[in-house]
């Protein structure tokens, strides 16, 4: 199983099996993240701290576990099954000045609404005339005294109608006095006056939804389990699964940086939450209970909760902006020959065409032989590393 017990795991997860020729078109069709752990750090300024990468701390952690990486980045294939989505939003609502003009009272706007008055001279000269007429109805002093009530409200309010048609003519602003003073009075009748909304705040809610399917070619073998379907959910739940130093508290887990060219960055970012589906969608589990299949669902989140776009270079903390939004969405990831090169770090199955080697000429004919022109792989070293940890785990060494 490698060096001291400790599983090399593959540099790219939730690829299918090897076969053979089609390796490299596997990879190619098939969305590639990279992810990077990292840890928060003090910063001055309104960002309140940065982030760092972290590998020595995730390093140690794997190897304790009995696992190790091949390489860094952490690599990791998705299924296509619920694509990356950006959604932008902007809040909009009323301004304070909605609020200075809300100077009527629930009760004198419910008082003028059944009065069917429209200004509030209007909805107490109404008022006036209705105790004038119930006084009238009544019979002894208090009726007396109700219709000297009504009466006297509605002369009032005819006097004040008066008043403030008046003092809208004498402000010196003609038909605009007037018309202010006549929205103060039905204003008090409740009215209402629709202002233009203000921009309240804006939301920037990136969802992204990660579905990385592990494939164990062989559940009776430990080494296989452990290399394809173990390790790489550890890997997976060191980056969300908070930490301890003393076995009794615990604090926050890594923070992240990933991106999928062509498709999205977010550095920072967190897992809101990890889903590990043991047998996957198919139930893949074999006779002796291990699993085939495990699918680990990987839920992202962005640290900050908008995207800005300006002018301003070196924007602090990592928030998302317009300009490096449009940058990734412009990049592409890379792609692999599918006949000539194989995948890096498995097992090379590259096709060799014959190529002439040598002609034999005879007094009699000419013979043409064929013969098979060897091609190095680029990462031969890893290949080997690669065949030995196999060939250790099936022998139980």
């Amino acid at each position: 199983m490698g060096e001291k017990g400790i599983v090399t795991l593959d540099p790219i997860w939730g690829l299918p099996p090897d076969t053979f020729v089609s390796n490299n078109m596997i990879e190619n069709t098939m969305p590639v993240a990279t992810i990077t752990p990292q840890v928060p750090v003090f910063s001055l300024g309104l960002s309140l701290y940065k982030t760092e990468k972290a590998w020595p701390q995730y390093n140690e952690l794997l190897n304790a576990h009995g696992f190790k990486l091949r390489n860094t980045p952490i690599k990791v294939a998705f299924l296509a099954d619920n694509f990356p989505t950006d959604t932008f939003s902007n809040e909009y609502g009323e301004s304070f000045i909605n609020k200075i003009t809300d100077i009527a009272s629930q009760g004198a706007g419910e008082l003028a609404q059944v009065l069917g008055a429209r200004t509030a001279t209007g909805a107490v000269r109404g008022a006036g005339d209705v105790l004038a007429k119930i006084g009238t109805a009544l019979p002894g002093g208090a009726g007396a005294l109700l219709k000297k009530v009504g009466t006297a409200a509605g002369e009032g309010a005819r006097s004040t109608e008066a008043a403030l048609a008046k003092l809208g003519s004498g402000t010196g602003l003609g038909a605009g006095g007037a018309n202010a003073v006549g929205l103060i009075n039905r204003m008090l009748a409740g009215a209402r006056v629709d202002f233009p909304q203000v921009w309240k705040n804006s939301g920037f809610s990136p969802s992204y939804q990660l579905t990385i399917r592990l494939y164990n070619p062989a559940p009776g073998n430990d080494y296989s389990t452990k290399k394809y379907i173990i390790g790489p959910i550890i890997a997976l739940l060191l980056l969300a699964t908070p930490q301890t130093s003393d076995g009794q508290t615990y604090t926050w887990p890594f923070l992240q940086s990933i991106k999928c060219p062509g498709l999205f960055e977010l550095s920072p970012s967190f897992i809101g939450s990890t889903a590990v589906i043991k047998g996957g969608d198919q139930q893949s589990i074999a006779y002796n209970q291990r699993m085939g299949i495990v699918d680990v669902r990987l839920d992202i989140g962005s640290l900050y909760n908008s995207m800005v776009v300006g002018k301003t270079k070196g924007i602090e903390g990592g928030r998302p902006t317009l300009q490096q939004y449009a940058k990734v969405l412009a990049e592409e990831g890379s792609t692999a020959e599918v006949y000539d090169s194989p995948i890096s770090g498995r097992i090379p199955t590259p096709v060799q065409p014959p190529t002439t080697a040598s002609v034999q000429r005879a007094t009699t004919r000419t013979v043409q032989t064929t013969t098979p022109t060897p091609r190095v792989p680029e990462q031969v070293e890893d290949t080997f590393d690669d065949l030995v940890d196999r060939a250790r785990g099936f022998l139980g060494l």
